[in-house]
């Protein structure tokens, strides 16, 4: 709707995958399957700046992403769900009987985490709030 040709604005990655913004929306974080990690860029008014490696994933490679009103970024990976602080810290896994492809929040005050992994869709109650 805006008119516009798309535009590369990062061009190393091998297999981008996940993406998705801090709560803030200054903090962009890019998933790369190919590479196994998760890069996060800064947001300006001029595009993005400021790529850092923010986590690398194992086992498994990174998928889909989410976060949390406070900042944790939740990706998937070969083992479930890793958390992540959002200065890049593993906090915890929770684990899945599938290798996850995506994950997300919902339910009553978006404090359900659901977890996409063939062939089934997990659920589980967490006590923070995730961002929809």
């Amino acid at each position: 709707a805006g008119g516009g040709e798309p535009v590369v604005v990062a061009g190393d990655f091998y297999r981008p995958n996940g993406i998705v913004f801090s709560p803030d929306k200054k903090t962009l974080y890019i998933s790369d399957s190919g590479k196994r990690l998760v890069r996060s860029f800064s947001v300006t008014p001029d595009g993005l700046r400021e790529n850092d490696l923010f986590a690398e994933i194992s086992p498994g490679g990174p998928d889909g992403m989410c976060v949390d009103e406070s900042g944790r970024v939740y990706v998937t990976a070969g083992d479930g769900v890793q958390v992540f602080s959002p200065e890049g810290k593993l906090l915890g896994r929770i684990l899945t009987p599938q290798k996850p492809t995506n994950c997300c929040f919902g339910g009553k005050e978006y404090k359900t985490l659901f977890i996409t992994a063939r062939p089934d869709v997990y659920a589980v109650k967490l006590m923070v709030c995730g961002l929809p």
